[in-house]
């Protein structure tokens, strides 16, 4: 499983719903799974899957074409034709967003509010350059979403050999780390490599809570 796997729960008792038991008296535990796969396939996609992939849907999930139309034109989902979509999906989605939303700004305020105005980097460092202190402190440049993540010119042009489009999500993620922990990194480059080490053994999970039909 990839680093940003995203999963959701539900009821543990959502197999006693009375509309996934009708849909189970129909179809079997197979129609109970193309449901909930549909439902996973909704999340990926944001919250619509577009019609004109029925038949590669029901390629990928081996059923038939029937049985998945039956399904999707049920009362478990919405469909215009064009597009399907689950209300329940979608007003999770909206919460998620307003939950990731409200927990950046929460980080945003605490940084401002904790954050030693003294170990920031002079406003006047001039981007590309690094400028030497006492022959020994090296200014670098502020990078992530809360300009907390130093690095020097070199540093992050070797995180974007090495990490292409996942460099700014990456280091984003660091930011967030530092100012919402404290935490203090003698090489915030060395702190970048060891994560991505570390990622490839556990992946970093987003959690969803419950689930209504």
């Amino acid at each position: 499983m990839g680093k940003d796997t995203y999963f959701f729960t539900h009821d543990y008792n959502a197999r006693n719903d009375l509309k996934l038991a009708a849909l189970r008296e129909d179809y079997g535990m197979e129609g109970v799974g193309i449901y909930w796969c549909l439902v996973e396939m909704l999340y990926e996609e944001g919250g619509y899957i577009n019609l004109s992939q029925v038949d590669n849907i029901t390629k990928v999930l081996r059923t038939n074409t029937t049985v998945l139309r039956n399904i999707i034109d049920s009362i478990l989902f919405k469909n215009d034709g064009e597009r399907l979509w689950s209300e329940s999906v979608l007003r999770r989605l909206e919460q998620r967003q307003k939950r990731s939303e409200l927990a950046r700004q929460s980080v945003l305020k605490r940084y401002e509010r904790t954050t030693n105005v003294h170990e920031r980097i002079p406003s006047n460092t001039i981007k590309g350059k690094e400028r030497i202190l006492n022959n020994k402190e090296i200014y670098k440049e502020k990078y992530g979403e809360l300009s907390n993540v130093l690095l020097t010119t070199e540093e992050y042009q070797k995180l974007k050999d090495r990490f292409n489009g996942e460099t700014e999500e990456r280091i984003n993620r660091l930011s967030t780390y530092i100012a919402s922990k404290g935490d203090k990194y003698k090489s915030h480059y060395a702190t970048l490599l060891s994560w991505s080490q570390k990622d490839k053994i556990t992946p970093v999970k987003k959690v969803d809570d419950g689930w209504d039909f």
